[in-house]
């Protein structure tokens, strides 16, 4: 299946490399930014300050590598220690001898730990990468729309792939805001294996990642010095090689191409064939020299050729002339494969035109070259004369760093050369690196408790806040309070008065005298307060005639009640004749709810006609109280 990524057009391609040797260049209108990078907030990170030791395990063909780094701080990192252990090639995943030998160094490098992350790189053939677009859609929609972007370009069946994606950010295509996005599928069937195997081992995984995103994690923190924004990686492998482009530290573009280190040995076997004299044959001919490849061919110039390649990366050896024929001196081995390596430098050259014309970037500025092969300077050399973009040998284990401070640097090329995948997965986070144990999904229900423990969190806080705010108002009011007695003790202790019985009775007189001064005073306005209840209990349909009052000599409510406190009232009620009982009634109802009227009795109570109107003519008598 061909993958988007992959060159379908040469002849636009070549003819975009022309333009560009020509003096045109492509313009950067639209970069990419780099994703933020998720900093879980301090209060939610666990109650240990100490941060995870990270573990790298690189399970290849024939080696078992490790490496054990130590997380200063996010963007600080020190390697502890590396080492590499062989295994036996035919071994399977799910054999004894694989699982005691991985359950032997884990021990060796987490024995003593508190706290630890095991991460495990694995061989990207069978990861499918993907640099995608979608409309810019709320956090909610993103998975969706990118579930169905990817479902359109790339069919894969939920039950056998595990799909995930990362943001890489905005970017503006035709004056539309989209969302960058790298989506990548795994064969659910692979992480189960390495899953079990960690098991087994005793040593559960935290994560699972491919070489691409170890590359990755070494360009975001700075262990692989790039001070460009564009970087390209080149990996060359024994039967295929990887081309990736990395834009701000992220993954954009990877492509596989069937050119490797095969390509170049059947190369030097064809060139033997060709020549009419024997190829000299070396002392160690019939060794395979750490190739991984189970040698099945049987031609012997197909032999002759693995082992001067092989003698060529560990010896580098003068050039000669003479080739096969008879000398004693290895032929120009480099420029016999030349035409293979000529292959991958145009895969390059299309692959950036391609990078620049599809992401509307002015191409790369650097080219990290790795792999076995890479580690030979003559290689690296090559690429640097062939292509106009400095090319370096990728190196984990960069001179003269805090990283490699305390670790011991190999002194072989092709052995450090070897430690990029496992030292590139130490340095792995789930804020760092794509997880294919800890998907989409995962982060989205971290989300989702992230966001309850901080309401949790918010509302504990606002509670705590009000009830500070009430325990501080409190405190000032029991001060002021406090304060204020004080002050009263501080005048009572200066009025210092005796309390004698003059003093009481001198109180006593002052009391009484108040006393008869309202007394006076109440029978003064006895009579008023009398004629203004009237005035306003009195409705509009009673007309009064006369008030009769015998208040007596003193009456003051202190008095005793006689018969001869009273109040006669003489009125005329008007309007409905049918209703006079029931407003008569009402009023004495109404007086009799004064406090200053008691028990009200018709005295006489008759009809007449007044005006030609028929009226009530009444009389009532209320004890005065």
């Amino acid at each position: 299946m061909a993958k988007k990524d992959e060159i379908s057009s040469t002849e636009k391609l070549l003819a975009l490399i022309r333009d560009k040797d020509n003096g045109q260049t492509i313009s950067c209108a639209n970069p990419i930014e780099p994703a933020a990078t998720v900093q879980q907030p301090f209060f939610f990170r666990g109650l240990s300050f100490n941060k995870p030791v990270g573990i790298g395990i690189e399970i290849g063909v024939d080696h078992i590598r490790i490496a054990k780094i130590s997380r200063i701080s996010d963007k600080s990192f020190k390697l502890l220690d590396a080492a590499q252990e062989p295994i036996d090639p035919d071994d399977s995943d799910d054999t004894a001898r694989l699982v005691g030998k991985l359950s032997s160094l884990l021990s060796r490098f987490c024995g003593g730990l508190k706290r630890y992350d095991i991460w495990c790189c694995v061989r990207s053939t069978r990861v499918d990468t993907r640099s995608i677009r979608i409309p810019k859609l709320p956090k909610k929609q993103i998975a969706n729309a990118v579930f169905w972007t990817f479902s359109k370009e790339v069919p894969f069946n939920e039950k056998e792939l595990t799909l995930d994606f990362r943001i890489l950010g905005d970017i503006n295509e035709n004056g539309m805001i989209k969302t960058q996005v790298m989506a990548y599928t795994i064969p659910i069937a692979e992480t189960e294996t390495l899953k079990r195997l960690f098991q087994r081992a005793g040593y559960p995984l935290t994560g699972i990642t491919i070489v691409p995103f170890t590359i990755q994690n070494l360009l975001r923190t700075g262990i692989v010095h790039a001070s460009h924004a564009d970087t390209c990686g080149l990996f060359i492998g024994w039967n295929w090689s990887r081309i990736t482009i990395y834009a701000n530290g992220n993954l954009i573009l990877s492509r596989s191409i069937k050119s490797g280190m095969h390509s170049m040995i059947d190369a030097i076997a064809e060139h033997y064939r060709r020549s009419d004299s024997k190829p000299d044959e070396p002392q160690d001919d019939k060794k395979n020299d750490g190739f991984n490849a189970t040698e099945t061919e049987t031609d012997r110039y197909h032999t002759m050729a693995r082992n001067h390649f092989d003698r060529f990366l560990k010896t580098n050896p003068p050039k000669a002339g003479g080739g096969p024929h008879g000398n004693d001196q290895t032929p120009d081995l480099l420029s016999i494969f030349s035409p293979a390596l000529e292959r991958m430098v145009k895969q390059l050259e299309r692959t950036i035109a391609h990078y620049g014309m599809h992401f509307k970037r002015p191409g790369v500025d650097k080219i990290f070259v790795s792999g076995k092969v890479a580690v030979h300077p003559k290689i690296v050399k090559y690429f640097a004369s062939q292509l106009a973009v400095p090319v370096a040998l990728l190196d984990p284990f960069p001179t003269a760093h805090p990283f490699t401070r305390q670790a011991d640097i190999p002194d072989d090329p092709a052995v450090r050369e070897g430690f990029i995948p496992a030292i590139g997965a130490g340095l792995s986070s789930n804020e760092l690196t794509p997880n294919f144990l800890f998907t989409h999904r995962h982060r989205q229900r971290q989300d989702r408790a992230r966001q309850f423990r901080i309401a949790i969190s918010a509302a504990s806080l606002g509670v705590l806040l009000f009830l500070l705010g009430v325990f501080i108002w409190q405190e000032e009011t029991i001060a002021v309070r406090t304060n204020e007695i004080e002050k009263l003790t501080a005048k009572l202790n200066t009025l210092s008065l005796p309390l004698t019985q003059n003093l009481v009775m001198a109180l006593y007189g002052r009391v009484n005298q108040n006393r008869h001064q309202i007394r006076r005073l109440g029978q003064r306005y006895y009579p008023s307060a009398i004629l203004s209840e009237i005035s306003q209990l009195t409705p509009a349909n009673i007309q009064l005639e006369a008030i009769r009052a015998s208040l007596g000599a003193d009456p003051s409510p202190s008095k005793t009640k006689t018969d001869h406190q009273h109040l006669v009232i003489d009125g005329v009620i008007t309007g409905d004749p049918l209703q006079f009982d029931t407003v008569l009634a009402t009023y004495m109802l109404i007086m009799e709810a004064s406090p200053l009227f008691d028990r009200p009795v018709v005295k006489s109570k008759r009809l007449q006609s007044l005006k030609k109107q028929q009226v009530l003519r009444f009389s009532i008598q209320f004890v005065l109280a």
